[in-house]
């Protein structure tokens, strides 16, 4: 199988990321217990062993920079999918904190 980069497409790097999201309506006395939670139990010693195991490499950002990373991944995909009948559309107003699988 070929590379992206063989095929034609230098510039083209794939990372992918799991984190979990919440309405934008999520009142925000419960959004702070859901990042605290979340993140309690990803950076409990045990959460992040399971998740190693499981071969994810576990990272730990705050839900702002997390909304970052799903905002410029919808710009990059929504750009190059134009043409190529990709779709994007995943609201980040409500990102928690992601700690696993960059």
């Amino acid at each position: 199988m070929q590379t992206f980069r063989e095929q034609g497409y230098p510039q083209l790097a794939l990372n992918s990321w799991f984190g979990i999201v919440a309405s934008a309506r999520t009142p925000p006395e419960v959004m702070t217990r859901l990042e605290a939670e979340v993140s309690e139990a990803v950076r409990s010693a045990n959460g992040t062993a399971r998740l190693e195991d499981a071969g994810f490499g576990v990272t730990s950002t705050t839900s702002q920079e997390f909304a970052r990373v799903i905002g410029a991944d919808t710009v990059k995909w929504d750009k190059g999918g134009r043409g190529h009948r990709l779709q994007g559309g995943l609201s980040h107003e409500r990102a928690l904190p992601t700690h696993c699988c960059r």
